[in-house]
């Protein structure tokens, strides 16, 4: 006879042996996955922060990234498996901090370890796992939270100043988490709480990290471009996509999925009238039905459609679990003020991240979210080996059904990469990827002085080569396109233009004028399967 727990064991474990190696190895994109690190690339040939090429963001991930994968660097043949590995690692420690955060604001999560892997696997979702400026300021996030709640409130501000430098929406966390912290610091003070060795012990670690800082300052010279530092963060339409990403959009969208959870809240409302044994909350049912349309709605559009696997209805949700947070508002401030803290610091902190150009929801925060109100819906009560290995297959399932910018597996052929390539050894790519690599190594050692266009970072690690100010030639994130363009045509430059651009360089929030010069100023010179090349 079987015995049930041994094969749900086993099941797990395989289950998990191929969720986290499709995560690895299955797929590549040309477009993001190379973004931050084509930019460490920069900093190894020596280059300076915003006066060699434009970051239009702080400057924190290309540091931290560059701090790193220094280890690494000679791998460079698997760098793209590495990074993945580093980000899933930084992914696992930010579900745990604010998950030992919830633990000090008496938030009890059951079944501790497969609740942070059922967590850790819904902000992963089916998001291109690289490294990533949003993800990098969520990691020091949660530590700033951590700290919070353990009353660490130096620390929970030094952390939080931190995340500041990954990202533009995060300087709004860190003034919320410097307001905050401030003012538990002044009661501490004015009630005569404060522990001295525990204040030694804090000021100790400050020092620490603010002469890491130094350091980095000195290292990176970013004290002789603050000037550059201002004017290139400072982006011309920064404050429009300020206010349609993070009000705008979260009032004017996700109209399907509101309309199919307000069925669903009637029908649930009906069953429950007409069985009046129902025992089920309206306020946990309508979070529950949104949860299971957010996850299942886009494998059930795919069966009926043929779409492609996206998320939607993240912003309603958590628009849902903030106005239930307002209507207990007055027992959160009469009896609970730390939690009521911890929460107002952790709904920040989502809708920041939210405040996106390209990933404009809150899908990397709002299972952390929900797992703050466990001990409403009791959630981690209900997760066991059978949930984990369900919730795994699901989304394994999605992965293989919609890889990021590529037809999947089941539609075209993949090739596992055996040979040396840069970034790609030991992945499984399909071949019309593969064919394009092999082709941009051809051209590029054809036309050495060569830029790719109309934006593939991933490329310049591979190469060596960063001719120009920026990896990603759109216009949002290359502030000196013009002055750029003029010294490089002062030169013998050739210009690689993909066929089918992923991004339109025409027209678009992500147009590249950069390109669209090329294509009408400089003459075409050769055309292949997969380039046009200008000169």
């Amino acid at each position: 006879m079987i015995n049930k727990k041994n094969f749900y064991c086993t099941s797990l474990g395989i289950l998990i042996f191929i969720y986290l190696a499709i995560l690895l190895i299955y797929n590549i994109d040309f477009i993001d996955s190379g973004f931050i690190i084509s930019y460490v690339q920069r900093i190894k040939e020596g280059q300076i922060i915003y006066k060699d090429f434009d970051y239009v963001r702080p400057f924190g991930s290309i540091v931290f990234w560059d701090i790193i994968l220094t280890p690494f660097w000679n791998f460079k043949s698997y760098l793209g498996i590495i990074s993945r590995l580093l980000v899933l690692i930084e992914i696992l420690i930010i579900t745990q901090n604010f998950f030992k955060g919830f633990k000090n604001v008496g938030v009890k999560i059951k079944n501790y370890i497969l609740s942070i892997f059922i967590c850790s696997i819904l902000i992963i979702h089916t998001f291109n796992i690289m490294p990533w400026h949003t993800i990098d300021g969520v990691f020091f996030l949660s530590f700033a939270f951590l700290f919070f709640t353990k009353e660490k409130f130096i620390l929970s501000i030094a952390f939080a100043s931190i995340a500041a430098t990954m990202k533009q929406s995060f300087y709004l966390d860190f003034f919320i988490i410097f307001f905050i912290n401030t003012i538990c610091i002044y009661y501490k003070f004015r009630k005569n709480e404060v522990k001295l060795k525990s204040l030694k012990i804090e000021f100790f670690f400050i020092v620490l990290i603010l002469i890491a800082l130094l350091l980095v300052t000195f290292k990176y010279q970013l004290e002789k471009n603050i000037d550059l530092f201002l004017e290139q963060t400072h982006v011309n339409n920064s404050i429009n996509s300020f206010f349609k990403a993070g009000f705008k959009d979260y009032i004017f969208s996700e109209y399907i999925f509101r309309v199919i959870l307000f069925l669903a809240i009637l029908l649930f409302v009906v069953i429950q009238r007409m069985n009046r044994k129902g025992s089920i909350k309206l306020y946990n049912c309508i979070i529950i039905l949104a949860l299971f349309i957010l996850y299942l709605l886009p494998m059930l559009k795919h069966l009926l459609f043929g779409s492609n696997i996206e998320f939607e209805g993240s912003k309603t949700i958590y628009l849902l679990l903030l106005s239930f947070f307002l209507k207990d508002i007055r027992s959160y401030i009469a009896y609970d003020i730390k939690k009521f803290l911890a929460l107002i610091i952790l709904f920040f902190i989502t809708w920041s991240v939210s405040i996106s150009w390209g990933y404009s929801n809150v899908l990397l925060m709002l299972p952390i979210l929900v797992f703050a109100f466990d001990d409403k819906f009791r959630f981690s009560e209900k997760i066991n080996n059978l949930v984990v290995i369900v919730v795994i297959a699901l989304f394994i399932i999605y992965r293989l059904l919609s890889p990021y910018f590529s037809k999947s597996i089941l539609e075209t052929k993949f090739i596992f990469i055996k040979e040396n390539i840069p970034i790609y050894s030991g992945m499984l790519i399909s071949e019309n990827n593969y064919d394009y690599i092999k082709e941009a190594q051809a051209l590029q050692k054809k036309f050495e002085n060569s830029i790719f266009l109309p934006g593939s970072p991933i490329f310049e690690v591979m190469f060596n080569k960063n001719l120009n100010r920026s990896p990603w030639e759109m216009d949002v994130e290359y502030p000196s396109w013009k002055k750029d363009y003029e010294q490089l045509s002062k030169k013998n430059i050739y210009y690689i233009l993909d066929k089918k651009e992923i991004i339109n360089s025409e027209t678009g929030f992500f147009k590249s004028s950069f390109t669209q010069m090329v294509k009408h100023k400089k003459t075409l010179i050769d055309s292949t399967n997969f380039y046009y090349i200008y000169n």
